[in-house]
């Protein structure tokens, strides 16, 4: 009983297949990306590895396992995924800010200047909608969720049919 029930239409079991399946792919390329770069393409990816080793570790693998993690847990409609889902969305909102901010800060040469303002301004659009538009979308969307008590806890009636179903009487067998 530790499901999640979509009772609604069409577009919102669509949804939360698209964001389970989409999270899925990011985390398992996130995870593949590195061990297939590490085995096809060794000698120019030792030196990043050797050189940013303390970084993957202790930030992008548990990120990407994350993604992974969550994206499962919205496919198979666990509770817990619904935090999750508002957590990593929380900080993709954080995150997107502050990539804003350092890329809208960060100063070239002058012989960049021409290309440079053409590409931050096609990376800031690609950024406000993945690391913004994106997670809050999703905030609202799995509000809304929430909110029509599709997601919800467990209610007292719930709690008791599975209590009542699990101490039903014993076969005789055991007696």
């Amino acid at each position: 009983m530790n499901t999640l029930i979509v009772e609604g239409g069409l577009v919102k079991r669509f949804l939360l297949l698209m964001i389970g399946i989409i999270l899925i792919v990011l985390g398992s390329f996130g995870i593949g990306l590195p061990i297939l770069s590490y085995l096809y393409l060794r000698e120019w990816v030792v030196p990043l590895f050797n050189l940013f080793s303390l970084l993957i570790y202790l930030l992008y693998l548990p990120f990407v396992c994350w993604l992974l993690v969550t994206g499962i847990g919205i496919l198979a409609r666990k509770k817990w995924a619904w935090y999750s889902i508002q957590i990593l969305s929380i900080f993709l909102i954080f995150m997107g800010v502050i990539l804003l901010t350092v890329l809208n800060s960060f100063p070239f040469p002058e012989n960049f200047q021409l290309a440079w303002g053409k590409i931050r301004a096609f990376a800031n659009l690609g950024l406000i909608f993945l690391v913004i538009v994106i997670p809050i979308f999703s905030l609202v969307y799995f509000h809304n969720i929430r909110k029509e008590k599709e997601w919800s806890s467990y209610s007292d009636e719930v709690l008791e049919e599975l209590y009542q179903s699990l101490h039903q009487e014993k076969p005789k067998e055991m007696l």
